[in-house]
């Protein structure tokens, strides 16, 4: 894709911290959405940022990754500088779209789970659970696919070690009042990725025109509010990235107080809990509990995204 040239700073105006999201609603500058369409996760950043970001430049972030000997045979090519064909790792986040004021780019859900042209050990190919099990069904070890199965998380710890990065620049421009749109940012996150290990976290803040959307769900007969959609995203993000899981543990609700993402693993979840003054409609704060692995980190980041796209749907709706 041809890129269109980014303005240098003094083409494109000032660029000043002004606002706390949590604390009053500002212009939007980068928008993390789920395509139902195309099924897929994209991010969108306004060219403003883009043209007038302090650092554009995150190759000391990458190094100390880009270095590690198990990974370094791995890596085709690495992008740190913001505003191109793509961003980070191997072509994890790449561009897709451009107009005048927004880029669009895609981010990779990769396969982690691989088939093998071997006979399941534990089964011997019979798809089912041997006579003498306790528990008769399809066998536990190939959830009945009848071969044995291996694991990759280098791609999905590419994808998430460059969310983590891109996350981080755009932190930069937090509270800019002065980028030219009317939508406003919904929520900023920040993500860690502990590459090859346990140990992955999501957590950030949202403004006070998300916590309205949410409230817009509660009514003195309705306590509580489920989205469907979200949990259908998350469970097809799940199947993207590995066979089903035993376990079905997926939600998403919102009541008074809190926004809600349920995920299969240990207690694994993402919580926005709400910061609220009498009289005053503040943001909130997004944290996440026992989020171990990458594949929960993407499954929970695609809910939140889908989220987004509701709310996409509904100030659509109010127009």
């Amino acid at each position: 894709m041809v890129i269109t040239p980014l303005k240098t700073p003094n083409q494109g105006g000032t660029f000043t911290m002004k606002k706390l999201l949590i604390q009053e609603d500002v212009p939007r500058w980068y928008h993390l959405f789920w395509n139902k369409e195309k099924q897929g996760l994209f991010i969108r950043i306004h060219r403003f940022f883009l043209e007038n970001c302090e650092i554009k430049n995150f190759e000391p972030y990458f190094r100390d990754f880009i270095t590690t000997p198990s990974y370094l045979p791995l890596f085709d090519k690495c992008e740190s500088r913001l505003g191109q064909s793509y961003f980070g790792i191997n072509d994890s986040i790449t561009l897709v779209e451009q107009d005048g004021e927004w880029m669009t780019y895609r981010v990779k859900v990769p396969c982690v789970h691989h088939e093998s042209r071997f006979v399941c050990k534990t089964c011997e190919g019979t798809g089912k659970r041997q006579p003498e099990h306790l528990f008769k069904g399809v066998c536990y070890a190939c959830n009945g696919r009848k071969t044995d199965s291996f694991l990759d998380y280098i791609a999905i710890d590419e994808t998430c070690f460059s969310l983590s990065l891109l996350f981080k620049a755009l932190r930069f421009s937090f509270g800019d009042s002065n980028i030219p749109t009317a939508s406003k940012q919904l929520f900023t996150i920040t993500s860690l990725t502990n590459v090859g290990r346990d140990g992955h976290a999501v957590g950030g803040y949202t403004s006070p025109e998300f916590i309205r959307f949410m409230e817009s769900f509660i009514t003195s007969q309705n306590k509580e509010f489920r989205f469907p959609s979200v949990v259908t995203v998350m469970r097809s993000v799940q199947s993207r990235l590995r066979s089903k899981d035993r376990t079905d543990r997926f939600a998403c609700y919102t009541r008074v107080g809190q926004t809600h993402f349920d995920c299969p693993g240990n207690a694994c979840h993402l919580s926005i809990e709400w910061s609220r003054i009498i009289g005053y409609t503040s943001g909130g704060e997004i944290s996440c509990h026992n989020l171990d692995g990458a594949t929960q980190q993407l499954m929970l980041l695609c809910g939140l995204a889908e989220l987004a796209s509701l709310y996409d749907e509904w100030i659509a709706g109010k127009k």
